[in-house]
Protein backbone atom coordinates (compact mmCIF):
# COMPACT_ATOMS: atom_id res chain seq x y z
CA UNK A 1 0.00 0.00 0.00
CA UNK A 2 1.48 3.42 -0.55
CA UNK A 3 -0.35 6.24 1.44
CA UNK A 4 -0.91 9.47 0.08
CA UNK A 5 0.30 12.77 1.69
CA UNK A 6 -2.91 14.45 0.95
CA UNK A 7 -6.53 13.05 1.93
CA UNK A 8 -9.33 11.40 -0.06
CA UNK A 9 -7.30 10.21 -3.17
CA UNK A 10 -9.71 10.31 -6.01
CA UNK A 11 -8.26 9.69 -9.31
CA UNK A 12 -5.07 8.21 -10.42
CA UNK A 13 -2.92 8.23 -13.70
CA UNK A 14 0.25 6.86 -14.78
CA UNK A 15 2.70 8.28 -17.01
CA UNK A 16 7.05 8.83 -16.95
CA UNK A 17 7.11 12.44 -15.47
CA UNK A 18 10.98 12.78 -15.32
CA UNK A 19 12.16 10.84 -18.14
CA UNK A 20 13.77 7.69 -16.53
CA UNK A 21 12.13 5.12 -18.45
CA UNK A 22 10.20 4.19 -15.22
CA UNK A 23 5.94 4.69 -14.75
CA UNK A 24 5.02 6.97 -11.84
CA UNK A 25 1.89 7.86 -10.47
CA UNK A 26 -0.38 11.32 -10.43
CA UNK A 27 -3.26 11.34 -7.56
CA UNK A 28 -5.76 14.03 -7.16
CA UNK A 29 -6.23 14.50 -3.54
CA UNK A 30 -9.90 15.34 -3.09
CA UNK A 31 -9.72 16.16 0.66
CA UNK A 32 -6.53 18.46 0.67
CA UNK A 33 -7.14 20.02 -2.74
CA UNK A 34 -3.51 19.04 -4.27
CA UNK A 35 -1.95 16.50 -6.44
CA UNK A 36 0.70 13.46 -5.49
CA UNK A 37 3.81 12.85 -7.75
CA UNK A 38 4.89 9.55 -6.72
CA UNK A 39 8.10 8.71 -8.75
CA UNK A 40 8.38 5.45 -9.97
CA UNK A 41 11.83 3.53 -9.00
CA UNK A 42 11.37 0.59 -11.64
CA UNK A 43 10.97 -2.50 -9.13
CA UNK A 44 6.88 -2.01 -7.64
CA UNK A 45 7.83 0.86 -5.60
CA UNK A 46 8.40 4.81 -5.48
CA UNK A 47 10.29 7.70 -4.03
CA UNK A 48 9.44 9.03 -0.86
CA UNK A 49 7.76 11.05 0.26
CA UNK A 50 6.10 12.45 -2.92
CA UNK A 51 5.94 15.35 -4.04
CA UNK A 52 2.65 17.73 -3.85
CA UNK A 53 1.12 20.79 -5.59
CA UNK A 54 -1.56 22.64 -5.21
CA UNK A 55 -4.51 22.33 -8.14
CA UNK A 56 -5.45 25.69 -6.90
CA UNK A 57 -9.18 25.10 -6.86
CA UNK A 58 -11.63 23.08 -4.54
CA UNK A 59 -11.90 19.15 -4.32
CA UNK A 60 -9.76 17.96 -7.54
CA UNK A 61 -11.71 15.43 -9.15
CA UNK A 62 -10.23 13.67 -12.36
CA UNK A 63 -6.68 14.38 -14.11
CA UNK A 64 -4.98 13.47 -17.54
CA UNK A 65 -1.40 14.07 -18.24
CA UNK A 66 -0.27 14.89 -22.30
CA UNK A 67 2.11 17.62 -23.28
CA UNK A 68 0.13 20.66 -23.60
CA UNK A 69 2.62 23.61 -24.51
CA UNK A 70 4.77 21.75 -26.76
CA UNK A 71 8.15 21.88 -24.84
CA UNK A 72 8.50 17.80 -24.49
CA UNK A 73 7.23 17.63 -20.80
CA UNK A 74 4.41 15.86 -19.51
CA UNK A 75 1.64 18.16 -18.40
CA UNK A 76 -1.40 17.80 -15.86
CA UNK A 77 -5.17 18.66 -16.33
CA UNK A 78 -7.16 18.28 -13.57
CA UNK A 79 -10.65 19.41 -12.96
CA UNK A 80 -12.01 21.38 -9.07
CA UNK A 81 -15.13 20.31 -8.73
CA UNK A 82 -16.50 23.20 -6.07
CA UNK A 83 -14.44 25.48 -8.04
CA UNK A 84 -16.03 24.73 -11.57
CA UNK A 85 -12.17 25.15 -13.02
CA UNK A 86 -10.24 23.81 -14.56
CA UNK A 87 -6.52 23.40 -13.65
CA UNK A 88 -3.64 23.29 -15.76
CA UNK A 89 0.15 22.01 -14.32
CA UNK A 90 2.91 22.53 -16.92
CA UNK A 91 5.54 19.91 -16.23
CA UNK A 92 9.39 20.86 -15.85
CA UNK A 93 10.09 17.31 -17.14
CA UNK A 94 11.80 16.06 -14.06
CA UNK A 95 9.19 15.21 -12.60
CA UNK A 96 8.24 18.41 -10.99
CA UNK A 97 5.89 21.54 -12.01
CA UNK A 98 5.70 24.80 -12.12
CA UNK A 99 3.52 26.81 -9.97
CA UNK A 100 1.07 28.49 -9.47
CA UNK A 101 -1.24 26.32 -11.53
CA UNK A 102 -3.35 28.37 -13.92
CA UNK A 103 -7.16 27.53 -13.86
CA UNK A 104 -9.79 28.82 -15.96
CA UNK A 105 -13.22 27.88 -15.73
CA UNK A 106 -15.05 24.58 -16.82
CA UNK A 107 -18.15 25.93 -18.64
CA UNK A 108 -20.39 24.34 -16.47
CA UNK A 109 -20.87 23.00 -12.69
CA UNK A 110 -19.06 20.32 -11.03
CA UNK A 111 -16.90 19.48 -13.49
CA UNK A 112 -16.18 15.86 -13.10
CA UNK A 113 -14.22 13.04 -16.13
CA UNK A 114 -11.84 15.22 -18.55
CA UNK A 115 -10.06 13.86 -21.82
CA UNK A 116 -6.96 15.39 -23.81
CA UNK A 117 -7.79 14.42 -28.05
CA UNK A 118 -7.60 16.43 -31.38
CA UNK A 119 -10.98 17.23 -31.87
CA UNK A 120 -9.98 19.58 -34.63
CA UNK A 121 -7.51 17.32 -36.69
CA UNK A 122 -4.19 20.23 -35.62
CA UNK A 123 -1.79 18.27 -33.66
CA UNK A 124 -2.21 20.25 -31.06
CA UNK A 125 -3.94 18.91 -28.08
CA UNK A 126 -7.69 20.03 -27.12
CA UNK A 127 -10.18 19.29 -23.81
CA UNK A 128 -13.58 17.71 -23.21
CA UNK A 129 -14.63 17.92 -19.44
CA UNK A 130 -18.21 16.43 -18.37
CA UNK A 131 -19.79 19.35 -16.10
CA UNK A 132 -22.29 17.00 -14.17
CA UNK A 133 -24.07 19.87 -11.99
CA UNK A 134 -25.18 21.53 -15.09
CA UNK A 135 -25.88 18.32 -17.22
CA UNK A 136 -23.67 19.68 -20.13
CA UNK A 137 -20.18 18.68 -21.72
CA UNK A 138 -17.67 21.31 -22.47
CA UNK A 139 -14.76 21.26 -25.46
CA UNK A 140 -11.49 23.39 -25.33
CA UNK A 141 -8.78 23.88 -28.30
CA UNK A 142 -5.49 23.68 -27.46
CA UNK A 143 -3.79 26.89 -28.57
CA UNK A 144 -0.29 24.29 -28.66
CA UNK A 145 1.71 26.63 -25.52
CA UNK A 146 -0.38 25.37 -22.85
CA UNK A 147 -3.54 27.49 -23.14
CA UNK A 148 -6.64 27.13 -24.46
CA UNK A 149 -9.64 28.74 -26.82
CA UNK A 150 -11.77 30.74 -23.80
CA UNK A 151 -14.68 30.25 -23.29
CA UNK A 152 -14.70 26.36 -24.55
CA UNK A 153 -17.78 25.05 -26.28
CA UNK A 154 -20.71 23.89 -24.59
CA UNK A 155 -23.39 20.64 -25.84
CA UNK A 156 -26.30 19.41 -23.60
CA UNK A 157 -25.93 16.45 -22.39
CA UNK A 158 -28.60 13.66 -20.59
CA UNK A 159 -29.09 14.05 -16.64
CA UNK A 160 -25.65 13.55 -14.37
CA UNK A 161 -23.32 13.12 -17.20
CA UNK A 162 -19.87 11.57 -15.46
CA UNK A 163 -16.96 9.88 -17.83
CA UNK A 164 -16.16 10.32 -21.27
CA UNK A 165 -14.00 8.40 -23.50
CA UNK A 166 -13.38 9.61 -27.42
CA UNK A 167 -12.51 7.75 -30.29
CA UNK A 168 -13.74 7.26 -33.94
CA UNK A 169 -16.54 5.91 -33.78
CA UNK A 170 -17.89 6.12 -37.15
CA UNK A 171 -14.88 6.23 -39.13
CA UNK A 172 -15.00 9.34 -40.91
CA UNK A 173 -11.42 10.34 -39.69
CA UNK A 174 -12.37 12.41 -37.09
CA UNK A 175 -12.71 11.78 -33.19
CA UNK A 176 -16.36 11.50 -31.38
CA UNK A 177 -16.95 11.32 -28.05
CA UNK A 178 -18.92 8.68 -25.75
CA UNK A 179 -20.82 10.39 -22.41
CA UNK A 180 -22.30 7.52 -19.55
CA UNK A 181 -25.42 10.00 -18.45
CA UNK A 182 -26.04 8.72 -14.46
CA UNK A 183 -29.27 10.36 -13.95
CA UNK A 184 -30.53 8.76 -17.22
CA UNK A 185 -29.01 5.78 -17.31
CA UNK A 186 -27.69 6.29 -20.71
CA UNK A 187 -24.55 6.15 -23.03
CA UNK A 188 -24.38 9.30 -25.17
CA UNK A 189 -22.47 9.64 -28.78
CA UNK A 190 -21.65 12.63 -29.90
CA UNK A 191 -20.09 12.75 -33.43
CA UNK A 192 -16.91 15.17 -34.29
CA UNK A 193 -16.98 17.27 -37.34
CA UNK A 194 -13.25 17.59 -37.62
CA UNK A 195 -13.30 20.79 -37.28
CA UNK A 196 -13.39 21.69 -33.28
CA UNK A 197 -17.19 21.61 -32.84
CA UNK A 198 -19.57 18.34 -32.60
CA UNK A 199 -23.25 17.42 -33.73
CA UNK A 200 -25.34 18.72 -31.10
CA UNK A 201 -27.92 15.99 -30.90
CA UNK A 202 -26.45 12.80 -29.45
CA UNK A 203 -27.40 9.55 -29.66
CA UNK A 204 -27.92 7.42 -26.70
CA UNK A 205 -28.01 3.77 -25.44
CA UNK A 206 -29.51 1.87 -22.51
CA UNK A 207 -27.32 0.82 -19.44
CA UNK A 208 -27.94 -0.26 -15.96
CA UNK A 209 -28.73 1.71 -13.55
CA UNK A 210 -26.30 4.97 -13.00
CA UNK A 211 -23.53 3.87 -15.40
CA UNK A 212 -20.55 5.64 -13.30
CA UNK A 213 -17.86 5.04 -16.46
CA UNK A 214 -17.13 4.46 -19.74
CA UNK A 215 -13.78 3.17 -21.80
CA UNK A 216 -13.17 2.33 -25.63
CA UNK A 217 -11.31 -0.75 -26.96
CA UNK A 218 -11.41 -3.24 -29.34
CA UNK A 219 -12.93 -6.17 -27.69
CA UNK A 220 -13.44 -8.53 -30.60
CA UNK A 221 -10.25 -7.71 -32.93
CA UNK A 222 -12.43 -6.17 -35.65
CA UNK A 223 -10.55 -3.00 -35.89
CA UNK A 224 -13.22 -0.90 -34.64
CA UNK A 225 -13.98 0.60 -31.68
CA UNK A 226 -16.57 -1.18 -28.59
CA UNK A 227 -17.34 0.78 -25.31
CA UNK A 228 -17.72 -0.82 -21.95
CA UNK A 229 -19.54 0.73 -19.23
CA UNK A 230 -19.90 0.36 -15.43
CA UNK A 231 -23.26 0.19 -13.91
CA UNK A 232 -22.52 1.23 -10.22
CA UNK A 233 -25.80 0.32 -8.68
CA UNK A 234 -26.55 -2.86 -10.90
CA UNK A 235 -23.62 -4.32 -9.72
CA UNK A 236 -22.78 -4.96 -13.70
CA UNK A 237 -20.65 -4.06 -16.34
CA UNK A 238 -22.12 -3.91 -20.37
CA UNK A 239 -20.41 -4.16 -23.60
CA UNK A 240 -21.25 -1.99 -26.28
CA UNK A 241 -19.81 -3.73 -29.93
CA UNK A 242 -18.94 -0.78 -32.62
CA UNK A 243 -20.32 -1.50 -36.02
CA UNK A 244 -17.40 1.34 -37.69
CA UNK A 245 -20.72 3.44 -38.60
CA UNK A 246 -21.52 5.11 -35.67
CA UNK A 247 -23.88 2.56 -33.63
CA UNK A 248 -23.37 -0.19 -31.26
CA UNK A 249 -24.97 -3.21 -30.70
CA UNK A 250 -24.88 -5.45 -27.91
CA UNK A 251 -22.80 -7.83 -27.25
CA UNK A 252 -24.18 -11.59 -26.14
CA UNK A 253 -23.72 -11.81 -23.34
CA UNK A 254 -23.77 -7.97 -23.08
CA UNK A 255 -23.09 -8.11 -19.34
CA UNK A 256 -21.59 -9.22 -16.57
CA UNK A 257 -22.08 -8.65 -12.91
CA UNK A 258 -19.07 -7.31 -10.64
CA UNK A 259 -18.00 -9.08 -7.70
CA UNK A 260 -18.60 -6.45 -5.46
CA UNK A 261 -21.19 -3.83 -5.42
CA UNK A 262 -20.36 -0.47 -7.15
CA UNK A 263 -18.15 -0.70 -9.98
CA UNK A 264 -16.35 2.09 -10.06
CA UNK A 265 -14.06 2.87 -12.70
CA UNK A 266 -12.35 0.19 -15.29
CA UNK A 267 -8.59 0.07 -16.67
CA UNK A 268 -7.62 -1.90 -20.02
CA UNK A 269 -5.04 -3.66 -20.56
CA UNK A 270 -3.79 -7.10 -21.57
CA UNK A 271 -3.26 -8.51 -17.93
CA UNK A 272 -2.40 -12.21 -19.26
CA UNK A 273 0.00 -11.77 -21.94
CA UNK A 274 -1.96 -12.93 -24.68
CA UNK A 275 -2.35 -9.72 -26.59
CA UNK A 276 -5.86 -9.76 -26.51
CA UNK A 277 -7.05 -6.81 -23.96
CA UNK A 278 -8.60 -7.62 -20.69
CA UNK A 279 -10.77 -5.27 -17.91
CA UNK A 280 -10.35 -4.57 -14.62
CA UNK A 281 -13.10 -3.13 -12.43
CA UNK A 282 -12.68 -1.12 -9.07
CA UNK A 283 -15.91 -1.62 -7.03
CA UNK A 284 -16.26 1.43 -4.84
CA UNK A 285 -18.64 -0.18 -2.11
CA UNK A 286 -17.24 -3.53 -2.24
CA UNK A 287 -13.59 -2.70 -1.80
CA UNK A 288 -12.82 -5.57 -4.53
CA UNK A 289 -11.25 -5.66 -7.81
CA UNK A 290 -12.87 -7.58 -10.07
CA UNK A 291 -10.62 -9.32 -13.46
CA UNK A 292 -13.06 -10.06 -16.83
CA UNK A 293 -9.90 -11.87 -19.08
CA UNK A 294 -11.38 -11.45 -22.68
CA UNK A 295 -12.04 -14.66 -25.00
CA UNK A 296 -10.65 -11.75 -28.15
CA UNK A 297 -14.39 -12.11 -29.31
CA UNK A 298 -16.19 -9.42 -27.81
CA UNK A 299 -17.45 -11.92 -24.40
CA UNK A 300 -15.08 -12.09 -21.18
CA UNK A 301 -14.61 -14.66 -18.73
CA UNK A 302 -16.29 -15.22 -15.61
CA UNK A 303 -14.82 -12.44 -13.42
CA UNK A 304 -12.19 -13.22 -11.03
CA UNK A 305 -12.17 -11.05 -7.36
CA UNK A 306 -9.43 -9.63 -6.01
CA UNK A 307 -9.43 -7.71 -2.24
CA UNK A 308 -8.04 -4.53 -1.64
CA UNK A 309 -6.49 -3.67 1.87
CA UNK A 310 -8.30 -0.49 1.04
CA UNK A 311 -11.94 0.83 1.63
CA UNK A 312 -13.93 3.09 -0.70
CA UNK A 313 -12.33 2.48 -3.77
CA UNK A 314 -12.15 4.61 -6.32
CA UNK A 315 -9.61 5.11 -9.98
CA UNK A 316 -7.97 1.92 -11.53
CA UNK A 317 -5.20 2.00 -13.65
CA UNK A 318 -3.49 -0.69 -15.33
CA UNK A 319 0.73 -0.71 -15.78
CA UNK A 320 4.13 -1.71 -15.78
CA UNK A 321 5.50 -0.62 -12.22
CA UNK A 322 8.08 -3.09 -11.86
CA UNK A 323 10.11 -3.69 -15.39
CA UNK A 324 9.06 -6.88 -16.14
CA UNK A 325 7.11 -6.62 -19.20
CA UNK A 326 3.45 -7.08 -17.63
CA UNK A 327 1.01 -4.59 -15.90
CA UNK A 328 0.23 -4.53 -12.80
CA UNK A 329 -2.96 -2.91 -10.96
CA UNK A 330 -3.16 0.23 -9.25
CA UNK A 331 -6.29 1.07 -7.59
CA UNK A 332 -7.30 4.67 -5.19
CA UNK A 333 -8.88 4.03 -1.64
CA UNK A 334 -10.50 7.59 -0.37
CA UNK A 335 -11.64 6.34 3.17
CA UNK A 336 -7.53 4.33 4.51
CA UNK A 337 -5.99 7.66 2.03
CA UNK A 338 -3.83 5.03 -0.27
CA UNK A 339 -2.98 3.44 -3.24
CA UNK A 340 -3.13 -0.40 -3.24
CA UNK A 341 -0.49 -1.99 -6.07
CA UNK A 342 -1.23 -5.28 -7.34
CA UNK A 343 1.63 -6.91 -9.03
CA UNK A 344 1.06 -9.33 -12.10
CA UNK A 345 0.31 -12.40 -10.22
CA UNK A 346 -2.90 -11.14 -9.53
CA UNK A 347 -4.17 -12.90 -12.50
Amino acid sequence: MLNTSGTAPQSAISADFNKDGHSDLAVTNYGTNTVSIFLGIGNGSFQSPSMNFSTKGINPYWLVANDFNSDGNLDLVITNEQSNTVAILLGLGNGSFKLPAITFASGGSLPSSIIATDLNNDNKIDLVVTNTGSDNITTFLGIGNGTFQLPGNSYTAASLPSSITSGDFNGDGNIDLAVVSRGSNKLLIYFGLGNGTLWSNFTSYTTGLFPYVVRSADFNGDSKLDLVVGNFYSNSISIFLGTGTGTFIMASPSTYPTTGAGPIDIAIQDLNGDAIVDLAVSNQIGNTITVYLSNGNGTFQQGKNYSSTGKKLQSIIAQDFNDDGMYDLTVTSQNTNALTILLTQCV
